[in-house]
């Protein structure tokens, strides 16, 4: 939704007009759902892509809509609903796979953005048949620049 509200309003700006650093903390953003197991810090993060803290803050802010550190969150409990659906790993095991080293910490971050406990969202998981699951993840995700061709058309369409 942040990604479609920037297009909409005209502030996306193609990969090829990002600014170096920002095309590093792209970079980042791309490799981040393979290292969300690793405990990240805005230092480690700020280092990692080459810029200062406050910068890096800014770029996430402007290719994400949050800071680094809610954005990181994020990916970990996309991570651990697609590991819950998944795997039967335990509760446990999923947190430290997701880089949070604490399982009580997890299923409290857990519920506040489902507004489910691991367990509850598991079991509400596995309830999709896996027909429905196929279709789910077969679903694709249009490039920036085919949304802001729909957008376009859609706005030439009002007038």
């Amino acid at each position: 939704l942040v990604e479609l509200r920037r297009i909409v309003l005209g502030e996306a700006t193609d990969l090829e007009t990002h600014s170096p650093a920002e095309r590093r903390v792209q970079s980042f953003l791309e490799q981040l759902p393979n290292l969300c197991a690793e405990r990240w810090t805005l230092n480690d993060m700020s280092r990692r892509c080459g810029v200062q803290r406050t910068h890096l803050n800014s770029i996430f802010h402007r290719l994400t809509g949050s800071t680094p550190m809610n954005y990181l969150t994020r990916i970990r409990l996309e991570r651990a609903k697609a590991l819950l659906s998944e795997t039967d790993m335990t509760i446990t095991d999923i947190a430290y796979e997701c880089g949070i080293g604490s399982s009580q910490y997890f299923a409290n971050v857990f519920r506040q953005a489902t507004g489910l406990t691991p367990t509850e969202y598991r079991r509400h998981a596995t309830a999709i048949t896996s027909e429905e699951l196929k279709h789910y993840r077969s679903i694709g995700f249009r490039s920036e620049q085919e949304e802001r061709r729909r957008v376009a058309a859609f706005s030439n369409e009002e007038h």
